[in-house]
């Protein structure tokens, strides 16, 4: 997706085949997306997923749609050739059809590890806990930003249930104006508030992202109590590429900054939480003291190659310590990170998990 993006092609196209990727992966369905991902309670994988674009109108979405191992696919159809917005259920699964997709069968979607989960709940009853999305923010070099999201949805749900994931303003929100947010975790709790489309108007208003994100939480958190506040995680980037997190639980996201050579060096991984860089201010490098940057790339494999062992800490997930109450307030505290870049070049970032392991 970085090579992608570096050579001028669209967020869009680029967010899709690497969701679409994922998807189709029976190992990440155990994070509850796309091929492999839980069934709902007659033991069908029902799949949620949509794109939106920063452009006015640019936005579609599916859910409950079963039988497509690439959710993100089909959404991203409804968006470009459909009257509509959203699809659903059978018509979802009419409208793939109708484009080309084969519809599987229901044991292919399946993992095993899938189908032991739903053979316990069945025969003990036993639930598993938690919430899981993948959601992508991708800014490419025409300054184009794109967000989508996708998921199989809570583990053995009623059938038919939606969470927040595919609805425009809860579970994702673009503004090309602006920037984009993707949430996860708790989506029958986190549609109540549309945090996504909050972000964004937040950054609208002069906030970077990692304010944004957090007045976000902070504000749920007031309106809920210490007692009711459920799981979520937030992500948001603006056109500067500047990307901010927010959690009230653990949860790994990661991000990748392209960093023009000409303008700063490239930042490696994600930056430590605002907490730590509070209490101690980061050493200068010495280029940074005598005002001196790197030469720019001469070619454009050398500076891809440079990119791809400073990506996310050479290429190692980053995952925020558990928000601990303080004493006093009882208010956790949120673990922000951010990074970022000057003008344009390009960013994407992305919450791959959301879920309680144990």
């Amino acid at each position: 997706m970085s090579s992608r993006l570096l050579h001028g092609e669209r967020a869009t196209d680029c967010l899709r085949d690497a969701l679409a990727e994922l998807e189709n992966d029976m190992e990440t369905g155990q994070h509850i997306v796309g091929r492999g991902g839980y069934p709902n309670q007659d033991g069908l994988v029902q799949c949620d997923a949509a794109i939106m674009e920063g452009l006015p109108g640019r936005f579609g979405a599916v859910a409950a749609l079963h039988g497509i191992s690439t959710p993100i696919a089909v959404a991203c159809e409804v968006m470009k050739k459909s009257a509509h917005s959203f699809l659903v259920g059978d018509g979802a699964v009419a409208f793939a059809k109708e484009h080309g997709y084969v519809i599987e069968d229901n044991q292919q979607m399946m993992s095993k590890r899938g189908a032991d989960a739903y053979q316990d709940y069945l025969e003990k009853k036993r639930k598993l806990k938690g919430h899981d999305t993948i959601g992508v923010i991708a800014l490419d070099l025409h300054g184009n930003i794109t967000v989508g999201v996708s998921t199989s949805g809570a583990p053995f749900k009623y059938p038919g249930r939606v969470g927040d994931s595919p609805l425009p303003g809860c579970g994702l929100y673009a503004d090309n104006e602006v920037g984009a947010a993707a949430a996860t975790g708790d989506g029958d709790q986190i549609m109540c508030y549309c945090p996504c489309f909050h972000v964004v108007l937040l950054m609208r208003q002069g906030l970077s992202p990692t304010s944004a994100c957090q007045a976000v939480l902070q504000d749920i958190y007031r309106r809920v109590g210490n007692n009711k506040m459920f799981e979520i995680g937030i992500i948001g980037m603006n056109l500067k590429g500047e990307i901010g997190a927010a959690s009230s639980m653990d949860f790994t996201y990661c991000s990748w900054p392209h960093l023009p050579s000409t303008k700063r060096p490239l930042i490696k991984g994600v930056r430590q939480s605002y907490r730590v860089v509070e209490q101690r201010k980061r050493k200068k490098t010495r280029s940074e003291k005598e005002g001196t940057f790197p030469e720019p790339f001469k070619r454009k494999r050398d500076r891809e190659e440079q990119w791809e062992k400073a990506r996310c800490g050479g290429g190692k997930l980053q995952k925020p310590l558990r928000p601990e109450a303080t004493q006093k307030t009882k208010r956790p505290s949120m673990f922000l990170d951010e990074c970022g870049c000057q003008r344009y070049g390009f960013a994407y970032a992305g919450i791959v998990d959301g879920w309680e392991r144990g």
